[in-house]
């Protein structure tokens, strides 16, 4: 078993989340930002802005989409491919 290092935010991660299949990795931070990888392609990371602190992640079961809930009582939908 192996170690993979992520880079693309200064931010530490409160919480993460994965998803098998695409290999995706979400971490939600104390500044509000969301960042996804995809472990299998090494793209740099996208970033989602939630506007506060992120306290919980759920990713969508097919994939498509994450789900952030923040310190600010909102629940937002994120779309991870494009329409």
């Amino acid at each position: 078993m192996g170690t993979k290092s992520f880079s693309g935010t200064q931010k530490s991660g409160r919480r993460i989340r994965t998803l098998r299949g695409p290999t995706l990795l979400a971490t939600g931070c104390g500044d509000g930002s969301i960042w996804i990888w995809d472990e299998a392609t090494g793209r740099e990371p996208v970033k989602f802005d939630h506007g506060s602190k992120v306290n919980t992640l759920a990713f969508a079961p097919d994939g498509q989409s994450i789900a952030s809930g923040g310190e600010d009582g909102m629940i937002l939908i994120w779309r991870l491919t494009k329409p």
